[in-house]
């Protein structure tokens, strides 16, 4: 697998990718997704430039998942957390290796929380009041070794 930080250049890459997990819905399901989607046009435009959001591709250079994160400033009392918007991935290996990535970066970088807004399915943590899922990095250890 390769890892890399996401630019403009694969938001149509990205768009696809995103496009595809939808199949199974109707065409007019498809269209309200896409109402609703965080990797609408303007939603890429923002998140891509800020170089916090990242994608895993196969050896074939086919894109297997991707995150768009940001960080945000004085969340909970903390000043830094990196918070991912968006996550799409398919399989439970990508998904590891996306919130391993994401984990070890906001930690390399002082960040003091990982935030996402959904679970994913996934994640030990529990919800907070207003839905947000909250991870302290903590200093030895990695997303997976927290997660057993």
């Amino acid at each position: 697998m390769n890892i890399k930080v996401l630019t403009i250049a694969e938001k149509d890459e990205i768009t696809n990718f995103e496009n595809s997990i939808r199949v199974h819905l109707s065409k007019e399901e498809q269209i309200f997704a896409n109402w609703n989607s965080s990797t609408r046009p303007e939603f890429l435009d923002h998140y891509l430039p800020l170089g916090w959001s990242m994608g895993i591709w196969d050896e074939k250079q086919s894109l297997k998942g991707f995150f768009l994160a940001k960080v945000i400033l004085f969340f909970r009392g903390k000043m830094q957390s990196l918070h991912i918007e968006h996550m799409s991935y398919l399989n439970e290996d990508v998904f590891d290796a996306l919130m391993d990535t994401a984990y070890k970066c906001a930690k390399e970088k002082h960040l003091q929380n990982l935030i996402l807004t959904s679970n994913y399915g996934k994640i030990k943590y529990n919800h907070t009041k207003d839905g947000y899922i909250t991870i302290p990095l903590q200093s030895s250890k990695t997303f997976r070794a927290i997660q057993n």
